[in-house]
């Protein structure tokens, strides 16, 4: 987990500093990527997992509804998240 953190904090040094040149211009569209990416994986980790698509039937709707509000939830999460930081960046580019 640090190193997530660490990785995080890097490449936002390296943004505010103007280190990451166009590269900032990709940023976004290979962070959605990344997600879509990792959403892939994962469902293809529990579908792949024969316990888990035997007990598919015992853990019900509840366990569906709990997995698409957490994916949902982060989305939302970062949308709002992102929003916040572009209108931050533009303000103060501004001034």
């Amino acid at each position: 987990m640090l190193s997530i953190i660490g990785a995080l904090a890097l490449g936002f040094v390296l943004g505010q500093r103007g280190w990451l040149g166009k590269a900032g211009a990709w940023a976004g569209p290979a962070s959605t990527a990344g997600v879509a990416l990792l959403l892939f994986l994962i469902g293809a980790k529990i579908g792949s997992d024969a316990e888990i698509i035997q007990t598919l039937g015992t853990l019900g709707l509840e366990a569906a509804l709990y997995a698409v509000a957490a994916v949902t939830g982060s989305l939302l999460a970062v949308k709002i998240l992102e929003r916040l930081l572009v209108d931050r960046l533009e303000k103060g580019e501004e001034g």
